[in-house]
């Protein structure tokens, strides 16, 4: 009985611990991509994943990748979490590739897929990915600002390397950017046709004007 006590009690003190060691741990992003040695002209796709205690609705962050190594090829957002893009995935005009959008019901928890970039191996060399930015922003109403953990990955392409050659789908907007752009189009028309109602009275004052100064001059003539 005793020793079920000191058990029971030991769980107990385990338990707490890990949510304690779970609460304090920082958001992080990371990267995930082939777990082999890449051969030289392969084209692979390095998955940007977020980890998060707290619930975050929103993120900008900056890749940083070695141009010489790896050619950019596309972005891929099948199955991400993101529901809203700032902007699209972009690349940077230093080179860089900037990620930043929202996610209207919130993430928290691990794996939480951001979107895919796909790669293609050029020089026989190791190969760092790493984050310049990390910023998330937390879904607390007020937009709260907090520092990812960035984890930098290192890849290694390799003549005698793996052949890699993974598929990728076109980047999509999401519904909610489709949304968000009709709504855009319907605003900007209703725009101008309030731009061209809001000329009416100026435009039947130039005409009454014009009507007034034509008769006077036609009695000036009779005259």
């Amino acid at each position: 009985m005793k020793k079920f006590s000191l058990f029971i009690l030991f769980s107990i003190f385990l338990t707490a611990n890990n949510l304690v060691w779970a609460q304090s741990m920082p958001a992080r992003v990371y990267f995930q991509g082939p777990a082999v040695d890449i051969a030289p002209q392969s084209e692979f796709l390095v998955s940007v994943f977020l980890d998060a205690t707290e619930p975050v609705n929103a993120f900008d962050l900056e890749i940083a990748y070695p141009a010489d190594k790896f050619k950019f090829l596309s972005f891929d957002n099948t199955n991400s979490v993101v529901s809203l893009w700032q902007s699209s995935p972009v690349l940077l005009p230093k080179g860089n590739i900037r990620l930043s959008g929202g996610i209207l019901q919130s993430f928290s928890g691990s794996g939480g897929l951001l979107v895919k970039i796909s790669f293609r191996a050029l020089n026989p060399e190791d190969a760092k990915l790493s984050f310049v930015k990390s910023n998330l922003y937390l879904a607390d109403g007020k937009g709260t600002e907090i520092k990812a953990t960035p984890v930098s990955s290192i890849f290694t392409v390799a003549e005698d390397g793996e052949i890699i050659s993974t598929p990728t789908a076109p980047f999509q907007s999401t519904p909610t950017d489709v949304l968000i752009q009709k709504e855009l189009e319907s605003f900007k028309s209703e725009m101008q046709w309030a731009n061209i109602f809001a000329l009416f009275p100026l435009m039947i004052f130039l005409v009454l004007v014009f009507y007034i100064v034509k008769v006077y001059n036609n009695r000036k003539r009779k005259l």
